[in-house]
């Protein structure tokens, strides 16, 4: 939580057909940074585009509350920018991000001339690309090379996750990065002018005419890669052709209703668990970076699954970790707790286990656990307290109160926990409590057309603005909006049975547990 780097993109879908697009790129140090962006960044979207205010005044302020918001961080760099159906590019920015604009193969900078209390606006011409990066780093020798920028220009887009993950392995860079790529592209080969202004710049400050050029093309493409703390990478791509693909390829024996409902009469298997082992059933899952961890308490086997390949990985059992009862991925590492031997870390790269975090006497009840962003959360369903504890140089810290001080939350039958850049817990009687940054925050279903009632599972969305909630009574999977607004429903018998789900965003796939059936559905 000390260091961060986030982008976000917002597409807005127009009457006409077309997309306007919102963009902010942060890198910020700081206590508990990476929450305090993802809950700013998360916010704006919803303020930016239901404000009647003008573009540049909508930048202005959505900017400098974001900055002010952030005025404890240290090292902050901010790119917030609004890209219309014209092609026209504003900016605002602060600290000192990195962007670029490729022009015709030609580099150049177009916040050159200008202060961070400047807005900029500018016209992209057809081929144009522009880069933003953000890296959060006081070493400037682990600032991208310029090399490897005109690399990420001349990126096809696909590659663009590959290239940077491979430029910092190279390197052996560990601080995060966040980049935005808005790509152009050429449909026609006539010779383009150049926009000229006052003193021949790139872009313009708003307060001078940007000369007249008629572009026929509306952005196509847009790419966002988001890369978190250490060597983590997380990415979200907006593409339309992918959006195409999917309607193309989704199953034609499921059948959409009015209201975003789905009824779902297929169920393809993914996967049979007891392949793995026999009467392998878990009902716990956890999934990071293209991997599911199972965990089958009865059994005491937790089993890691690589979702591409299919193939499995017996971690360890009761002698290693103890009589474990619930279980964390987190990218490389995986976090087991037992009452015995309190919270162990398995290293997947060494398979080396240790004790990381031991058994608390101050602890009532450990009811489940969350790695998030390299800390290990500990949610204590007695105390009514979330534990938390931070990396350090020898280990881990001693544990600290999540809730803010006079915050009081009532735990009692608690189920699970889900971390994005609040706290969510599920409990028995199907509530869903909130709190972001230590606080309580509000959440309350609205604008579904039948109550929820056993809520079996809850999954939260790191990159989307989306909550799964798995009805079992009702037989359906609820989609929700962060905010609690109802955004789409999934009915079919199978989420009666079922035990625990999981979401692929990036594979548009949604993976429901029953038994020791693994089934596949499409995310609509």
């Amino acid at each position: 939580d000390l260091v961060t780097a986030q982008s976000f993109v917002y597409p807005h879908r127009l009457e006409s057909g077309e997309s306007e697009y919102l963009f902010l790129v942060v890198s910020a140090s700081g206590e508990d940074i990476f929450i305090k962006v993802r809950q700013k960044g998360l916010q704006l979207e919803e303020w930016f585009f239901g404000s009647l205010q003008a573009i540049p005044n909508k930048l202005n302020q959505g900017a400098n509350t974001l900055v002010e918001y952030l005025n404890t961080a240290t090292n902050l760099e901010v790119v917030l920018g609004f890209l219309d159906i014209k092609g026209r590019l504003y900016l605002k920015f602060y600290g000192s991000p990195k962007v670029v604009l490729d022009r015709h193969g030609q580099l150049l900078d177009p916040l050159e001339g200008f202060s961070e209390n400047q807005l900029i606006s500018g016209n992209l011409l057809e081929g144009d690309k522009v880069l933003f990066a953000t890296v959060q780093t006081e070493n400037q020798d682990n600032r991208l090379e310029s090399r490897f920028i005109k690399q990420l220009l001349s990126s096809d887009g696909e590659s663009l996750e590959d290239e940077i993950e491979m430029y910092y392995q190279r390197n052996n860079l560990l601080d995060p990065v966040a980049v935005v790529l808005i790509d152009k592209p050429v449909t026609t080969i006539d010779q383009l002018a150049y926009g000229q202004t006052k003193n021949n710049a790139i872009f313009s400050k708003l307060s001078l005419k940007f000369s007249n050029i008629k572009s026929k093309l509306a952005l196509i493409g847009l790419l966002v890669v988001l890369l978190i703390v250490g060597s983590i990478f997380l990415f979200n791509s907006f593409s339309q052709k992918q959006l195409n693909n999917q309607k193309q390829t989704a199953n034609k024996t499921n059948t959409q209703t009015q209201n975003n409902s789905y009824e779902i009469s297929n169920w393809p298997i993914f996967l049979s668990l007891d392949l793995i082992k026999p009467n392998f059933a878990p009902k716990k899952l956890s999934n990071s970076l293209g991997s599911l961890l199972l965990l089958d308490e009865s059994q005491q086997s937790l089993v890691l699954l690589d979702m591409t390949k299919k193939t499995n990985t017996i971690l360890a059992g009761s002698i290693q970790l103890g009589n474990v009862r619930d279980a964390s991925l987190y990218t490389d590492y995986v976090y087991a707790y037992s009452e015995d031997k309190g919270v162990s870390q398995i290293d997947l790269n060494t398979n080396k286990i240790n004790v990381i975090i031991k058994p608390d006497p101050e602890w009532g009840y450990i009811k489940s656990i969350y790695a998030f962003a390299g800390n290990v959360y500990l949610l204590d369903s007695i105390k009514n307290q979330v534990w938390k504890y931070v990396p350090v140089k020898a280990g881990y810290s001693d544990k600290v109160t999540y809730l803010t001080d006079g915050v009081k939350a009532d735990f009692t039958g608690s189920k699970q926990m889900f971390i994005d850049s609040s706290v969510w817990v599920l409990k028995r009687e199907g509530e869903i409590l909130k709190f972001t940054s230590g606080n309580k925050d509000f959440f309350s279903p609205a604008g579904l057309d039948k109550p929820l009632k056993e809520i079996t599972a809850i999954y939260v969305s790191e990159k989307e603005d989306r909550v799964y909630l798995l009805d079992a009574e009702n037989a359906r999977l609820v989609v929700l909006k962060k905010n609690g607004e109802y955004y789409a429903q999934y009915n079919g018998d199978k989420f009666k049975a079922a035990s625990n789900l999981m979401i692929d965003d990036k594979a548009k796939k949604i993976f429901l547990l029953e038994g020791s059936k693994l089934y596949q559905l499409d995310l609509r």
